[in-house]
C-alpha cells in the first residue's frame, strides 16, 4: 500500500520511486541493525508517513531539513544566498582516469545517500518517528532554537543531524512545543487514507480515530471539535462518534455544522 507518490506531501527529490527501488536502495546503504525499529515506528511515527516506506519517508525528511537549512541561512544570514541553495551535501568529486574519489574536489549533490551523514539522517528520522511529530515542525522548532544560538554566538552554520540528536535541551523543548501544537489546536493529517469515505479498518486508520478522539475529548467546548472533525475535515466516522460520545454532544455538532453551510 506504499504509495508510489505521496502528493499530500508535495514533491522533493526520492519520492517518485517504487517499493522495489525503495528496498533496494535500503539493502544497499542500510545496515540491518538500523531497520529493527521500523515495524514498532510504524505505530508512533507522524500519520502522514504511516504509509511510506522507511526510505521513502527518509527522503521526505531530508526535504524538510534542506528547507530548514534554507531557512536558518535566510534568516541569520543571506536571504538571496539562501534562495539560491539547492544542494546541500558536499561529497568528493569522482578520478575519471581511475573512478577514485578526490577528496581535495568537493561537488554538491542532492541525494543523501551519497553523503557521509546518510545513517545519521535515517537515525535522526526514526527519533523523530518515535516522538510522533511531522518532520516539518521539528526542523522548525530547530531553525528557531539555533537561530537564538546565533546571537549567544554559539551557532555560525546550520547544524547538522548529529548535533541535533545529542542535543538534550533542545529535544525537550521540541517535545513541549509539540505538546503546546497538539493543545492549541487539532492536528489533522492530510493523507487522504484518513478521510471517512476511504476508511477500510487498516490500523493506522483506527489509530488515527483514536488520536482524533483522545484530542476532542481535551477540548472545553467538544461539540465545536466534534463538528469539524466529522463535518468539516471528513475524518472521523459518525459510526465511531456515536461509540464515543454522548448523542446529544453529536446532535450539537451537526447543529454547529449545518449552522456554518447557512
Amino acid at each position: 500500500m506504499t504509495p508510489s507518490n505521496p502528493v499530500w506531501l508535495g514533491p522533493y527529490y526520492g519520492n517518485h520511486m517504487s517499493l522495489e527501488d525503495y528496498e533496494i536502495l535500503t539493502i544497499k546503504h542500510i545496515a540491518a541493525t538500523e531497520l529493527k525499529k521500523e515495524t514498532e515506528l510504524m505505530r508512533k511515527k507522524w500519520f502522514d508517513y504511516r504509509r511510506l516506506h522507511p526510505m521513502q519517508a527518509t527522503y521526505y525528511f531530508v526535504e524538510c531539513y534542506k528547507l530548514g537549512y534554507k531557512e536558518f541561512i535566510r534568516r541569520n544570514y543571506d536571504a538571496d544566498y539562501a534562495e539560491g541553495i539547492k544542494k546541500i551535501f558536499r561529497v568528493p568529486a569522482i578520478s575519471k582516469k581511475n573512478g577514485k574519489p578526490l577528496e581535495k574536489t568537493k561537488i554538491s549533490v542532492e541525494d543523501f545517500l551519497l553523503s557521509r551523514e546518510k545513517k545519521a539522517f535515517w537515525q535522526m528520522r526514526q527519533m523523530i518517528d518515535e516522538l510522533g511529530m511531522p518532520y516539518d515542525f521539528f526542523i522548525a522548532q530547530a531553525v528557531k532554537w539555533y537561530s537564538t544560538e546565533v546571537f549567544r554566538q554559539k551557532c555560525i552554520m546550520p547544524p547538522r543531524p548529529g548535533q541535533i540528536m545529542k542535543n538534550e535541551e533542545f529535544l525537550a523543548s521540541a517535545v513541549l512545543a509539540w505538546e503546546e501544537e497538539c493543545e492549541n489546536r487539532i492536528q489533522y493529517a492530510k493523507d487522504p487514507i484518513y478521510k471517512t469515505e476511504s476508511f477500510c479498518g487498516r490500523d493506522f486508520q483506527i489509530d488515527y480515530e483514536n488520536f482524533l478522539i483522545t484530542q476532542i475529548n481535551k477540548r472545553r467546548h467538544k461539540r465545536f471539535a466534534l463538528s469539524a472533525a466529522i463535518y468539516e475535515y471528513k475524518t472521523l466516522r459518525i459510526e465511531r462518534a456515536l461509540l464515543e460520545f454522548d448523542e446529544d454532544l453529536i446532535n450539537e455538532a451537526m447543529r454547529e455544522a449545518n449552522s456554518r453551510t447557512q
